[in-house]
């Protein structure tokens, strides 16, 4: 799940490595991230930034896992924006397709 902090700067993201496919899902302003790396040397949380700065556009060297490192429940922050920013462009890359 992905939800905003009281402070509305990070990401509250619930990760399922060792997927058959990157996948993300958003429900009610929540999001589940699966990943096709497996959870092993760092693998799948360095997939989990690539493919957020991928569907956001937004520099991988702006997105942090502040905690969770392993935990499948993980709070990201990206330098910059606010959760809800990360959260309308994944909304935007969603209705794309």
């Amino acid at each position: 799940m992905i939800t905003s902090t009281a402070k509305n700067r990070d990401l509250e993201v619930r990760l399922k490595p060792n997927s058959s496919t990157d996948e993300i899902k958003i429900f009610d302003g929540s999001l589940e991230v699966k990943i096709a790396a497996r959870p092993v040397e760092n693998a799948a949380n360095e997939r989990l930034l690539e493919y957020l700065s991928q569907l956001t556009k937004i520099a991988k060297s702006k997105f942090h896992i502040s905690a969770g490192l392993r935990s499948r429940n993980k709070r990201i922050f990206c330098d910059g924006y606010c959760a809800e920013e990360i959260l309308q462009r994944l909304r935007e890359k969603k209705n794309e397709k």
